[in-house]
């Protein structure tokens, strides 16, 4: 998990991984707003093959907007998108994702 959130606040990419009848975990892979990530998808989970595992379920990463000087201005939150619910099926699909807190300051003299 925490090497999908450096990796997403780094680029601002969505990253995906798998996780295992057994507990492994994938490695993490990078997908494109509205992709489907259909070719990471199926590396991620035959990185799990490859360990001795097989899927189980899988979590992601939202993307995130930022400006030109690599401010963050757009959080993605921690709702599944219209394409993560289309393409679900009974097993848990976690999506991780950010909350936004504002804080407002008065000066007083």
């Amino acid at each position: 998990m925490e090497d999908a959130y450096t990796k997403t606040e780094a680029n601002g990419k969505e990253h995906y991984f798998a996780v295992g009848n057994e507990g492994k975990i994938s490695k993490t892979v990078e997908g494109s707003v509205g992709d489907g990530k259909n070719k990471e998808i199926m590396d991620a989970r035959k990185d799990l093959v490859a360990q001795g595992d097989l899927f189980n379920y899988d979590a992601h990463t939202p993307p995130l907007e930022k400006d030109q000087d690599g401010n963050i201005v757009n959080v993605g939150t921690p709702n599944p998108s219209q394409t993560d619910m289309s393409g679900s099926d009974t097993r848990p699909n976690i999506v991780w994702g950010y909350t936004q807190a504002v804080t407002l300051c008065r000066l007083v003299r």
